[in-house]
């Protein structure tokens, strides 16, 4: 285990880390699912997965509307590209949830929240204080082997869950990079570069309304409900992708959208919109750092992931020496992987895997077909 403790009130930024604290649990549960004897440790390591994520069984099951279906929806496609892009997945089968009772989730409880896997994180107080109550309240914890690192394998490829719904999610995402990664801080630049959101918003400057995904995407193609991007690292590897949501109708057009904005990754990139990006991502890194909760989670997470702890000046740094030409090369690199496509709701009109691989080898990003089409409606 760790003890890590912040008193001069520095710490970092979710957005920077490109992470969620859920996902090293997702990991120890998609161990667990991988290696159970019994539908029984598969479903428990389903449960502790959906517990971490804020969400109970009867609410991701349920299918509850408005913000709460969104928010399901969000997590729903987080597995389906997942599934589609790597070897192993860290998202355990929803259908083994009703196997679940009190006896295996306490079995998964034991095997996995050991002091190997543990990180102990306070702000504001004295390190020697907290490494004693550390003594005092987890000291008799029996000893763990120490938590083998486990390695994401990414492979590309499709993952399509048909249901009959007014709205089709669907995201186009490429291999990322990990938490070491020297590109992981302009991978996050190119995240804030890109932005997005829903349709409607009520913000203004400041709350995205200058990134690419609204004014490439969002606020030119009123059928599109939501376009945002999102970069995930792992440990040896990562996903960066667009999720995206429309009518089924217009599955092919946003289809399109989203192959070209891959793609223009790859061309002119402003100096403007590339300042804007650094002097958004380090605003949101220092304003983090007013709440004490996210000193210490963020204390957490960087010992956690990367076994230590860096301050927001040397991420502030890193941000500082981002380039253009930093930006055009992970486009590239990105596309030189093989692409992971998924989607959820009525399919019928979601081009082929093989139709999307063409578009993105396309130097303007079309997809077969679609040049004698007008994507204006």
């Amino acid at each position: 285990s760790d003890v890590c403790s912040s008193d001069l009130g520095l710490g970092g930024a979710d957005t920077l880390l490109g992470l969620r604290f859920f996902y090293s649990v997702q990991r120890a549960a998609s161990k667990a699912v991988a290696e159970a004897a019994s539908a029984k440790q598969q479903a428990a390591a389903a449960k502790a997965q959906a517990a971490h994520e804020g969400y109970s069984a009867n609410r991701i099951l349920g299918g509850k509307s408005g913000a709460q279906d969104s928010a399901t929806r969000t997590i729903e496609v987080d597995a389906a590209f997942n599934a589609a892009a790597f070897t192993t997945t860290p998202y355990a089968k929803m259908g083994d949830l009703g196997a679940i009772d009190d006896a295996v989730l306490g079995d998964f409880i034991a095997n996995e929240f050991v002091p190997s896997k543990m990180v102990l994180a306070a702000a504001g107080v004295d390190h020697e204080e907290l490494v004693s109550l550390a003594k005092t309240y987890f000291g008799a914890l029996p000893a763990s082997a120490p938590a083998a690192a486990s390695a994401d394998t990414y492979v590309g490829g499709e993952n399509r869950v048909s249901a009959e719904e007014h709205m089709t999610h669907f995201a186009l995402a490429f291999e990322g990079v990990g938490w070491e990664s020297k590109e992981l801080v302009p991978l996050c630049v190119l995240n804030t570069m890109m932005g997005g959101g829903a349709s409607f918003s009520a913000g203004g400057p400041g709350k995205g309304m200058y990134t690419r995904l609204y004014t490439r995407v969002l606020n030119k193609y009123h059928w599109l409900y939501s376009a945002t991007a999102y970069n995930h690292a792992y440990n040896d590897s990562g996903i960066f992708c667009i999720h995206a949501s429309c009518h089924p109708q217009s599955m092919v057009e946003m289809t399109q959208v989203l192959v070209k904005e891959f793609v223009a990754i790859t061309g002119r990139i402003s100096e403007e919109e590339l300042n804007r990006a650094k002097t958004q991502l380090k605003s949101m890194l220092l304003m983090n750092l007013e709440s004490r909760p996210v000193i210490f989670e963020d204390c957490a997470r960087q010992v956690l992931s990367q076994g230590h702890r860096r301050n927001p000046e040397h991420f502030i740094e890193k941000i500082n020496t981002v380039t253009k030409d930093d930006l055009n090369r992970i486009g590239l690199q990105m596309l030189d992987s093989k692409a992971a496509v998924a989607a959820i709701g009525s399919l019928k009109n979601l081009p082929a895997f093989s139709d999307i691989e063409i578009g993105l080898l396309d130097k303007e990003g079309v997809l077969p077909n679609k040049r004698r089409f007008s994507l204006f409606r």
